[in-house]
């Protein structure tokens, strides 16, 4: 009962829509270009790999710093035969590396970076085919639905039956 109710009111809306007039022009088709940019622009995992990259970069820039200093302090008090006596040291500390340690620590960090905008170009590069694969699905899909309903699904054909193959005449 409901569905026949919309129907109706669809059928008996449809000549007062076709009557009015257009106010709103029809939306731009959606280019192939357009749609990988707003993906790149929208996707989380694209997002993720330009941190990832960030933070290896972070990672480099650390990598290449020497390491901080240490300032220490102590008191050092002595008791001999009565007599106290006490002792203030102060010590300054700096790590020395040797062995080309600080250079093999930067260039691995390198490495690390090199790998991470490898993943992010294979990121947008993987983005962009599912972008790619899902806008000629749909552009076929709108050219299959605009060659039905140019020619009613038949290629010219009034029913199903003028698709088959006429019988051969018997010789």
């Amino acid at each position: 009962m409901r569905m026949t109710l919309w129907v109706a009111a669809m059928v008996a809306a449809t000549p007062l829509a076709a009557q009015a007039p257009a106010t709103t022009p029809p939306p731009r088709p959606l280019r192939l270009a357009e749609a990988r940019t707003q993906a790149r622009r929208a996707s989380p995992e694209i997002v993720a790999a330009h941190q990832a990259v960030a933070a290896a970069a972070g990672r480099e820039r650390q990598a290449g710093a020497w390491t901080n200093p240490t300032l220490a302090y102590g008191r050092e008090q002595t008791s001999r035969a009565g007599e106290t006596s006490s002792e203030d040291i102060i010590s300054l500390e700096q790590r020395v590396e040797i062995g080309g340690q600080r250079g093999a620590r930067r260039r691995v960090a390198g490495l690390q970076r090199e790998a991470a905008e490898a993943r992010l170009a294979e990121t947008v590069a993987r983005v962009d085919y599912e972008v790619a694969r899902a806008y000629a699905a749909a552009v076929s899909a709108q050219r299959r639905a605009a060659l039905a309903d140019d020619d009613g699904g038949f290629g010219g054909c009034e029913s199903a039956r003028d698709l088959q193959p006429a019988p051969h005449a018997a010789r």
